[in-house]
């Protein structure tokens, strides 16, 4: 990503979002992302520190967590997800209905 508030997380770095985040409190497709057991896209607001993290399991599952309020970072998540992952959900056929 090339703006300064979001950053597409390196699938090897995904020990941060683990120690900044109580995962046992999330759904079983946001545990399978983190833990690389599933495919799927992180998007945080820090690399190194995440106070917010989006999560798409590459089909039709979006999960947020962490700081809701991050005005900033989610101006940012909006452009992302209208501009890059709607567009390569809908390419998907396994996906009912994308807009």
């Amino acid at each position: 990503m090339n703006n300064a508030s979001i950053f597409e997380m390196d699938k090897s770095k995904y020990e941060h979002i683990l120690r900044a985040f109580d995962i046992d409190k999330c759904a079983m497709a946001v545990k399978s992302v983190l833990l690389k057991q599933s495919p799927g896209e992180v998007y945080v607001d820090s690399v190194i520190s995440p106070r917010t993290a989006f999560i798409w399991n590459n089909e039709h599952n979006f999960f947020i967590l962490g700081d809701l309020d991050n005005k900033e970072y989610n101006e940012q998540l909006s452009k992302v997800i209208y501009e890059s992952i709607f567009k390569r959900a809908k390419q998907k056929d396994n996906l009912l209905d994308f807009m």
